[in-house]
């Protein structure tokens, strides 16, 4: 009677009964389950079967079915993630426009009464008896309402202008300028206007080069950049350099100023429109944050751009660069 008993593995068989059976290359006990056994007998064989399930590669057969509902949470908490990121970032810069809307509104508000008031008054002073007699303050009253409605005027242009520079409507009116005597009548004219004793140095190298210009946009420009050294400067002199040289054919004109300075956080928002450096005092520093921000849309208009370097309390600089034609 042979006997034949199967394990994991091939078949092992004894011609004789009293023959120790040679044992299967086993596995690791752990990684496998029995699951049953029994006899199966014929004409002079007696057989015995034995059930197990191999797990010995148990973890690739779970990593492999679960690979793709892996990746997909996987998947899903990455996006799940990066939309909470752009939601928070979109918050923060909503709050950021809502807090510079807030801050247009308040200097606007500020900024207009400020005429309006003087206006006011000077109105109610001519309709006095003593006034109207006398030639003098009369003339002088009338100056003043004069100089107070052309900064009026100024100002509601300049919200106006808001909208025409968001729909870029403006057409600039370029001409072959010699851009040192341009800047130099640019200097003179602040000088005699809001320069209030500042001193300023000039310095040009431009080899004579000529270039395309808008004169009315680029000389605001060229003055809200002088009029920005001078404001935001708490020394008795402001000093203001000016130097003008050609690189790359490109012109480059750096401004460079003694004030306040710009901190790092700051000086990544001073072109947005109606930024406003934190000085600790919103009415220190009078301004509606459209300064810059006409700056940088006027170099860029004019195919050019405009950038800043500066470092608190020791002034700031800024250098327009200006595509020669």
């Amino acid at each position: 009677n042979d006997t034949i008993v199967i394990h994991q593995g091939p078949v092992y068989a004894s011609r004789n009964r009293m023959e120790r059976f040679r044992k299967p290359q086993e596995t690791d006990k752990s990684s496998r389950i029995f699951v049953s056994w029994f006899w199966l007998e014929g004409n002079h064989y007696r057989t015995l079967i034995d059930y197990y399930i191999d797990f010995s590669d148990k973890k690739q057969v779970i990593l492999r079915e679960t690979s793709a509902s892996l990746g997909l949470s996987t998947l899903s908490v990455l996006l799940v993630g990066i939309m909470f990121i752009i939601t928070y970032r979109n918050l923060a810069e909503e709050r950021r426009l809502s807090n510079l809307k807030t801050d247009f509104i308040n200097n606007m508000t500020h900024e207009l009464k400020t005429p309006l008031s003087t206006i006011t008054v000077a109105g109610r002073t001519l309709e006095m008896p003593q006034i109207r007699s006398n030639d003098e303050k009369i003339l002088e009253t009338a100056k003043m309402i004069g100089k107070q409605s052309v900064h009026l005027n100024q100002l509601i242009n300049m919200i106006l202008e808001i909208s025409m520079w968001e729909r870029t409507q403006f057409q600039l009116d370029k001409k072959k300028v010699d851009i040192e005597e341009f800047l130099k009548d640019i200097v003179d004219s602040f000088k005699s206007g809001n320069g209030n004793g500042a001193s300023i140095s000039q310095k040009y190298n431009f080899e004579g080069k000529k270039i395309d210009l808008d004169v009315v946009y680029f000389t605001t420009l060229v003055n809200n950049l002088l009029s920005n050294a001078v404001k935001y400067n708490d020394k008795d002199k402001p000093e203001i350099d000016i130097e003008g040289f050609t690189a790359d054919n490109n012109v480059c004109i750096r401004i460079s100023d003694n004030g306040i300075g710009i901190n790092r956080n700051d000086q990544k928002h001073v072109f947005d429109k109606f930024y406003r450096a934190s000085t600790g005092n919103i009415h220190k520093y009078k301004g509606l944050g459209l300064g810059l921000y006409y700056v940088k849309k006027i170099a860029e208009a004019h195919g050019g751009d405009v950038s800043l370097s500066s470092k608190p309390g020791r002034g700031s600089t800024f250098t327009v660069t200006l595509p020669v034609s």
